[in-house]
This record gives C-alpha cells, structure tokens and sequence, in this order.
C-alpha cells in the first residue's frame, strides 16, 4: 500500500519529486486518512524517486552500481584482502534506512 502511494506521488512529481525528506509530508497532503503511518516507502529506489524525481533516482543507482562495477572490472589485479571485504560488507550495509 506504502509503495503504491509513492508510486503515485512519484508520477506526479516525476522530474523535481516532493523534496528531500518530504515524502511522509506529500504522503500527508495527497492521502489525509491513510491507513498506516506516514514513513517513506519501504522500497529505498522508489522512495529516492520519489523525494528526488527521475534524475535523483538515476544518480543514487549509479552511486550503488558503480563501485561494485569498478570492484568487478578491476577484479583480476586487486588482492581479496580481509580490508576489502570488510569494505565491501560496509558499503553494501549502508543504504539500510531505519524507520522510528
């Protein structure tokens, strides 16, 4: 239902979105007795979309794609090290989103 609703705020802000941060406040003023509590939607893409627009959403899968694309490309002249992997275990644990 969360990620519906951000659906549809997302198509109709899709190049500027609703602000950073602001998508519990446009979820608010769109749907005023929503049935659950206003909280960004579960889906981080989705949620990024629709907070940044399109253009946003583009450059937060890129920053997501890209060092892994790199770590891939490079992989035959890079040494599998303790402090790589514990690099890459941060780096993929870090888009995680608490929701109070």
């Amino acid at each position: 239902m969360l990620n519906q609703a951000a659906n549809q705020i997302f198509a109709s802000h899709p190049l500027t979105g609703v602000g950073v941060g602001a998508f519990p406040v446009a979820l608010r003023q769109q749907y005023p007795e929503f049935p659950i509590d206003y909280q960004p939607a579960h889906f981080v893409l989705l949620d990024v979309a629709a907070e940044t627009g399109i253009f946003g959403a583009l450059f937060y899968s890129l920053a997501m794609a890209v060092p892994w694309m790199a770590l891939w490309l490079n992989r035959r002249r890079m040494a599998l090290s303790p402090e790589m992997m514990a690099a890459s275990s941060f780096a993929a644990g870090r888009d995680r989103r608490r929701v109070v």
